[in-house]
């Protein structure tokens, strides 16, 4: 990587700084129940996305009987199983 490069996606990472530091203060404002909303938005879009792209995680919800649609409370998802440092090294997909 040429010096000109590396400076710009340094100046890049510098200028997401502050962005995200505003970003977390204003989330950490929010009532309890909205933050939990948001957290549990965020979560069911990050299992549908392992669900569809990624082989492994589809098996691994097969193995409960469940599809990302299932998981709707903290009970949903604690029912699902714990992935550990092995499964991700024997399934590198």
């Amino acid at each position: 990587m040429r010096l000109s490069e590396w400076s710009r996606r340094l100046a890049r990472s510098k200028a997401a700084v502050p962005w995200m530091a505003r970003r977390q203060r204003a989330f950490d404002r929010l009532p309890a129940e909205r933050q939990q909303q948001l957290q549990w938005a965020k979560l069911s879009r990050l299992l549908q996305h392992a669900y569809d792209r990624v082989p492994f995680h589809r098996q691994r919800f097969a193995q409960v009987g469940a599809t990302p649609a299932d998981i709707r409370t903290p009970a949903d998802f604690r029912a699902l199983p714990v992935l550990t440092r092995e499964d991700f090294l024997a399934h590198p997909e």
